[in-house]
């Protein structure tokens, strides 16, 4: 496919409606073939560049379509850096602009104002701990020293002292890129290993000392990066140990201090969340309550950022801590304040979130019309949250249905999720979501044979592969539901039953 069209193709309505009127910022209405060859490749016909061309200028004119081409890339790498450092809150955005700003001033022989601005940001670096910036704002001073009246020995000195702290943040991205491909291998292969040892084992790789690594910022780089590895690869039962060890480490050195609050917060966050994921319920609720009492320290940022999370994941931990009522009764309040400013992805986890819950309670209209008022459409949700958390919508709706007794509109949304996800299905990570669906088809067709041992065998056979431990609880939510049917019983009491079952079977490594 064209790079050039894959690229406009992510772009979301709004986003196109606001890269048109940055296009016309500058032009005049006689002059925007660039305009019209976007609207061309945003229309998602397949056409040849002859027939581009043609559209363009009545005839297949290729070299100036070529030249046309060129200039609508360049408009939207600079469209997307201007929106990228708009939306960035970070202190990143602010050290570029700052530099930006340096250099300008300078070739304008303005250096008494430079000066200034590069030793702004040379202060706002050194408390963010950005060392890659950093050493561009000391190269920037080195090379300019003269002109800015500085004493380029002092300059030196500072650069050299904080390069081994730029060197170790450079180590910890390759450390990211290793770790992510070994837990990879690690998935195909179904090897069993610790993280904690494959950390060890890549970081003598790179000739790193992970004792060496003492602040909360690179830990957290390197924490979080392996993190997203994990999640990909839902290695859950891997993540505990390794993240609440170095968290441990960390408190015991006395390393978080106030600069480090958000990453302090972060690392409570993380091991709350997976110690949910692993079903150890009573730990997670610990690291929840630290995280509610902390969450409101030093910054309103950071309470903004993290509200939404921890009313998430306390909802979460008391659903399956067989507290259901309080689960609804945080959610409904918390999408209910229009104080907290909830963005659109929070809004979407909690709805969802909310609808599950009242399923939980029995109270399948409520759900039915929580799913209904989302106020979107599965396209619009998908672009904007993704196509697995689609998929789960759509599958939490179809159950909704089967106990709302409506089998028809059930057997309809089946068929349709068949045929829609049938490239999502191929991905070896979701194969058992296609044999969920068969498997919930069968129960509304066959109703007779759900607590038949045949049943129950293809069940077993079919949904759950991974040892207890290793399990999905997102996947074995959805198992129980089967399983409660089965066993002809109420739905909350057989998955708060099996989640802790298997959490005391099978406790995270």
């Amino acid at each position: 496919m064209d790079h050039l069209v894959e690229t406009i193709a992510i772009l979301t309505d709004e986003e196109r409606r606001e890269f048109r009127a940055f296009i016309q910022r500058r032009r005049s209405k006689k002059e925007r073939k660039d305009l019209e060859l976007f609207d061309i490749l945003a229309s998602q016909d397949e056409l040849k560049p002859r027939e581009i061309a043609g559209k363009l200028y009545g005839k297949p004119m290729l070299n100036a379509y070529h030249t046309l081409r060129k200039r609508l890339v360049k408009e939207l790498l600079d469209f997307t850096m201007l929106k990228s450092m708009d939306e960035d809150n970070t202190s990143y955005s602010t050290l570029l602009g700052m530099l930006a700003m340096a250099r300008r001033l300078i070739d304008k022989n303005r250096a008494d104002i430079a000066r200034r601005y590069l030793d702004k940001a040379e202060q706002l670096a050194l408390q963010t701990e950005t060392f890659d910036l950093l050493d561009n704002i000391y190269n920037l001073k080195i090379r300019y020293a003269h002109e800015l009246d500085m004493d380029v020995t002092q300059i030196i000195s500072s650069a050299q002292k904080y390069r081994e702290e730029a060197e170790v943040e450079e180590k910890v991205n390759m450390a990211y890129g290793l770790i992510r491909q070994r837990l990879n291998e690690i998935r195909l292969t179904g090897e069993t290993r610790s993280l904690s040892s494959l950390m060890t084992s890549v970081l003598r790789e790179i000739n790193l000392d992970e004792d060496r690594i003492v602040s909360p910022s690179l830990m957290f780089l390197l924490v979080s990066m392996t993190r997203s590895a994990v999640i990909a690869t839902k290695n859950y039962h891997l993540f505990d140990p390794y993240v609440t060890a170095i968290y441990d480490r960390l408190v015991q050195a006395e390393a978080f201090s106030k600069k480090d609050h958000l990453h302090h917060l972060w690392f409570l966050y993380m091991i709350a969340h997976v110690k949910y994921r692993n079903r150890d319920f009573e730990a997670a609720r610990k690291y929840v309550d630290e995280l509610t009492e902390r969450v409101s320290d030093f910054n309103k940022l950071h309470y903004n950022r993290f509200y939404p999370r921890v009313v998430m994941l306390d909802a979460a931990v008391y659903s399956y801590m067989q507290e259901n009522e309080e689960a609804i009764r945080i959610l409904q309040n918390a999408l209910g304040d229009d104080r907290l400013n909830l963005s659109v992805e929070d809004k979407c986890n909690m709805t969802l979130n909310l609808a599950v819950y009242h399923f939980q309670a029995e109270d399948f209209r409520s759900a039915n019309r929580v799913l209904r008022d989302m106020g979107h459409s599965d396209k619009w949700l998908e672009n904007r949250m993704g196509v697995e958390w689609r998929f789960k919508k759509n599958l939490i709706e179809i159950i909704v249905q089967v106990e709302m007794g409506n089998s028809e509109i059930a057997l309809s949304r089946i068929a349709s999720m068949d045929r829609y996800f049938s490239g999502f299905f191929e991905n070896e990570m979701y194969q058992r979501a296609r044999i969920f669906l068969g498997l919930i088809k069968h129960v509304i067709e066959k109703p007779e044979s759900v607590t038949t041992e045949a049943f129950s065998k293809k069940v077993d056979d079919t949904i759950i592969r991974l040892p207890g431990h290793r399990e999905d609880i997102q996947a074995m939510t959805f198992y129980c539901w089967l399983k409660s049917k089965m066993q002809r019983r109420p739905y909350y009491p057989v998955l708060v039953e099996t989640v802790r079952s298997f959490g005391k079977e099978h406790p995270s490594e």
